[in-house]
């Protein structure tokens, strides 16, 4: 266990093993309490995090096993520069244990992009999601290729449906 720093700058190499599961994080925090200024450069794995007795909702969420790395500047979307990319290699929601889930995406001069892909036996899915924070409400441009989702094995519909298509949303403002 490593720790070095106080709030303005603080590096850390942890690993943390609990009956909960377990993370490391390794990198570095700049500023962690100045939205427009913070800056950090962070790896993050965890193995067998139980999501549901940590967030108190056992009944929707389960484990979570993923690797993620981070590294910009900013927390606050209207000025944030940064980028991350991770594999979720498990997690359990809605009593569903989700497999292969790629997750890429990056933030900068107020507009995000993503890309996510899922390979499941149930759910086989490519994504990219794209907006801008230049308004209120961010908008967003959605184009996601559904090679198949089971609803029923996804615990998402008591009956069996099967869906291959591919759905568009274009949103100039996401205002409910």
């Amino acid at each position: 266990v490593k720790i070095r720093g106080g709030m303005t700058k603080l590096y850390t190499d942890v690993n943390v093993v609990t009956s909960l599961g377990s993370a490391k994080i390794k990198g570095t925090i700049k500023n962690p309490i100045d939205a427009k200024n913070a800056s950090f450069d962070l790896a993050i794995n965890t193995n067998s995090v139980n999501l549901g007795t940590i967030m108190q909702m056992p009944d929707k969420l389960g484990m979570f096993t993923g690797s993620f790395t981070a590294k910009g500047h900013g927390f606050d979307p209207a000025t944030a520069n940064a980028n991350f990319d991770g594999v979720i290699n498990n997690i359990t929601l809605n009593k569903y244990n989700y497999k292969n889930i790629r997750l890429k995406g990056s933030i900068a001069n107020k507009q995000f992009n993503t890309i996510a892909s899922i390979k499941d036996a149930n759910i086989d899915l490519n994504l990219t999601a794209s907006g801008f924070f230049t308004n209120k409400f961010p908008s967003l441009h959605l184009v996601a290729n559904v090679d198949s989702i089971k609803t029923q094995p996804l615990n998402l519909t008591p009956q069996a449906f099967l869906y291959h298509g591919k759905i568009v949303a274009d949103f100039a403002s996401t205002d409910p």
